[in-house]
């Protein structure tokens, strides 16, 4: 297999997680303390996934996944772009009249402004949506042998090369469509997403609809995942590949 050995996929993103603050149980918790080996707090026995983790800077969902882009350059423009937007993340291909138009479309503590819950939410969901255990071999305790290596790697080349891409905004239907997931109309006029590397391409759903099929969160930044004829987040993907373990939250 390509590669599958050659270079280690590196995790560069800190995750801010000691001290941090549980969403559950509030001041009970004096701040998320990571147990030796299960996914929770010491402090107060909730899921490291239920304190309020955050990353200690702005990350891409390629840059999360660890996948070069063929144009890096790119990349930093299309981060510039969205800050100059007042966001953290702003779909492509669209006029800055077109962005606002999508932006509120979208739930309000949902959409990525600068400085607001919305950007907030969408940090947390990288998080989430991504767990950092499913990218890399360094934060994986229980990879302990070639066998359980290979398996690791084979995952994740799937996932990156064959299940992975983001969702296309088309900013001007021609014609009425049908939201895949609610089944309601996308009037002509109106913008819709789609998904190129299902089965059946022409596909539509309203902005607010391009969730993950498992979890119903919407999907952090248009990254999606498919599996039969479906769209998921990556946890909810990897899944659906691999089981994952209930204590330590990591694949097996």
């Amino acid at each position: 297999m390509k590669g599958l050995f050659s270079k280690n996929k590196v995790f560069p993103y800190e995750e801010v997680d000691k001290g941090q603050p549980c969403l559950s149980c509030g001041d009970r918790c004096l701040g998320f303390t990571p147990h030796k080996w299960r996914s929770t707090c010491t402090a107060c026995g909730c899921q490291r996934d239920d304190h309020d983790i955050i990353h200690d800077n702005l990350v891409t969902v390629y840059e999360r996944l660890g996948i070069d882009t063929k144009d890096h350059n790119e990349l930093v423009r299309s981060k510039e772009r969205a800050l100059s937007l007042g966001y953290s993340w702003v779909p492509q291909g669209l006029s800055p009249a077109k962005v606002e138009d999508f932006m509120n479309s979208l739930p309000n503590n949902q959409i990525p402004r600068l400085h607001s819950a919305g950007e907030k939410y969408r940090d947390r969901q990288i998080i989430l949506q991504m767990p950092r255990q499913d990218l890399s071999e360094d934060l994986c305790r229980h990879i302990l042998d070639a066998a359980s290596t290979e398996c690791f790697y084979q995952f994740i080349e799937l996932r990156d090369e064959v299940a992975f891409s983001t969702g296309r905004v088309k900013d001007y239907l021609k014609e009425d469509q049908e939201c895949f997931k609610c089944g309601g109309e996308i009037e002509a006029g109106d913008m819709g997403v789609y998904a190129d590397l299902l089965e059946d391409d022409s596909l539509c759903w309203h902005p607010f609809c391009f969730t993950c099929y498992s979890c119903d969160e919407l999907l952090v930044d248009l990254a999606y995942f498919h599996k039969d004829g479906h769209i998921f987040c990556e946890r909810h993907y990897a899944e659906l590949v691999l089981p994952r373990c209930i204590a330590c939250d990591e694949m097996k």
